[in-house]
């Protein structure tokens, strides 16, 4: 990783297609799209973005609209979730989900570019992950055009056993196929998965498959105030998003977590808050069977600069990753680095969330299947806050994940596609 800046980039115009954009609620997938675009924007550059009507998100918030730059123009297209749609008794044909629930976006779209978005004249197009129709999209647009295409791939799509569907796990693979053939550049978010594709598609050339990270909104975060730990009689723990039991089961943690609290082994009292996990019946249920009522809470979503500022309040941050998401960093990581709170990561050891972690010298990494190994990172992550003692990331480190940063490399790689046209 490297330290640029946006100081005085090549003039573009930068057209992205991304299904989560303001006001969507709850989805931490909006701010990578959100950030890019509005650091482009006020470094001077043209930016529009394609996506869907705010009445096919699920959750919504008016006030998530005053995060945009009042430069970026929307263009935003009719399109359907055949779950909500399309679904009789709570069941809908498998075709209406391939390659998403949101396939119906594609076509709209597409019609939409040739009648309103083409005379806008982009100069390079940027589809981003997850939802895979965004992909499709910008494909079409390219195919039309000839306009360059860059794909933020994010996370890797096809896995193994992922998806479970194998009709939709082959779309997957085909929509890859697509990318990797006719993409001018593809970017990942992690070592791993830019590795993965590496080895899977040896053809594509290894300098246009790059790695930009996730990373922090430094603007979104409250002004940071340096203050000394008070010891409390309780110490809040908060895991802040979403808590998908197939790749973040929290029942070990909840295990060990009551074996502790029964063996008397923390001095201080624990509390600790799941903020917008999702299946809050599962959940309060394992709370239930391991007695943690009166420890463990589940609260609904807030605003993102809410759950920033919660992050802030917070005396340890809690991250949980299973073995499923090696090659995946969730970005809230990233928001706990700033943040500058102790993290108690409970994942795969050889991931490269966990080798960030220690990268980073954050100190309590445990595996998320290992009850006993957790204990003790329990109680040395609580000890090491209580006397003082936490490691943590020097503030230049930090940095390096700020989002500006990150669009800096990103408007590098964009200038490397379009500086032909300019010379």
């Amino acid at each position: 990783m490297y330290k640029s800046t946006l100081s005085d980039p090549m003039k573009k115009r930068v057209l992205f297609v991304a299904f989560h954009f303001p006001p969507i609620q709850g989805s931490t997938g909006v701010i990578r799209t959100l950030s890019f675009v509005n650091n482009l924007s006020e470094s001077g550059q043209d930016c529009a973005v394609m996506t869907v009507l705010p009445s096919v998100y699920e959750a919504k918030n008016k006030l998530n609209y005053t995060l945009l730059n009042k430069k970026i123009k929307i263009f935003r297209s009719v399109c359907f979730d055949a779950k909500k749609t399309f679904s009789i008794f709570g069941k809908y044909p498998l075709f209406l989900s391939i390659p998403d629930r949101w396939q119906s976006w594609i076509p709209f779209a597409i019609l939409d570019y040739l009648v309103r978005v083409r005379r806008w004249k982009p100069d390079v197009i940027i589809s981003t992950y997850p939802i895979a129709s965004a992909h499709w999209i910008a494909y079409f647009i390219h195919r039309i055009t000839g306009i360059p295409w860059v794909v933020d791939l994010r996370d890797p799509m096809a896995q193994d056993g992922y998806p479970s569907e194998k009709k939709i796990h082959s779309a997957f693979l085909k929509l890859e196929e697509k990318i990797f053939t006719f993409a001018s550049k593809v970017i990942c978010t992690t070592p791993g998965s830019r590795l993965l594709y590496r080895n899977r598609y040896p053809l594509f050339p290894e300098s246009n498959l790059v790695t930009i990270t996730n990373g922090y909104e430094e603007e979104v975060f409250p002004e940071l105030v340096s203050k000394q730990h008070k010891k409390a009689n309780v110490v809040k723990i908060l895991h802040s998003g979403s808590l998908q039991i197939e790749e973040r089961n929290p029942q070990t943690f909840f295990q060990a977590l009551s074996e502790l609290i029964a063996d008397n082994l923390l001095k201080s009292r624990v509390e600790v808050t799941f903020r917008a996990a999702g299946d809050y019946a599962l959940y309060e249920k394992l709370v239930v069977d391991f007695n943690l009522e009166d420890m463990v809470f589940f609260k609904p979503a807030i605003s993102y600069k809410e759950a920033t500022e919660e992050m802030l309040d917070a005396d340890i941050l809690l991250l949980l990753q299973g073995g499923s998401c090696k090659f995946q960093i969730p970005a809230k990581v990233y928001e706990y680095f700033y943040a500058r709170k102790p993290i108690l990561a409970l994942t795969d050891l050889s991931s490269d969330a966990g080798n960030l972690l220690r990268e980073m010298d954050f100190s309590c990494v445990a595996n998320i299947e290992d009850k006993k190994e957790i204990k003790l990172n329990i109680i040395q992550c609580v000890n090491e806050l209580e006397y003082e003692k936490s490691k943590l990331p020097s503030a230049d480190r930090i940095s390096l994940y700020s989002r500006r940063n990150l669009t800096a490399q990103l408007s590098y790689q964009l200038d490397d596609l379009i500086k032909d046209k300019y010379q």
